[in-house]
């Protein structure tokens, strides 16, 4: 349900764009929503079929892309989108870092899980 109430804003915010209707959704506030969900998933993040706790990059991600929009939609540090997309880029740099760097979870026999 969560999934289709997502996709039903970014038609709406789609329609809106391109002027096709009478539609106002975007705020200055949107990016409360990624990073309040973001929050979520970085303090209880989801588990998996077998119970074991999923990463919390996801969540990381979530939170960074609400605090970069709060601070674009802002202005705050002479940042706007035009200049401060190579954050974005800086911080898909750090993801990568901390997904090679985390551990694995073992399985029974003591190996690493792929």
């Amino acid at each position: 349900m969560f999934g289709v109430l997502i996709m039903a804003a970014g038609l709406l915010l789609l329609i809106q764009r391109h002027n096709l209707a009478d539609v106002y959704l975007s705020s200055r506030l949107w990016p409360l929503f990624p990073l309040g969900l973001g929050l979520l998933r970085v303090i209880d993040p989801p588990q998996d079929s077998r119970g074991r706790v999923r990463s919390r990059r996801s969540g990381a991600w979530l939170v960074f892309l609400g605090c970069w929009g709060l601070v674009n939609e802002f202005h705050m540090y002479g940042f706007s989108y035009e200049n401060s997309w190579p954050l974005m880029v800086i911080f898909a740099g750090l993801s990568m870092v901390w997904r090679s760097t985390a551990r694995r979870p073992r399985t029974g026999d003591g190996t690493r899980e792929a």
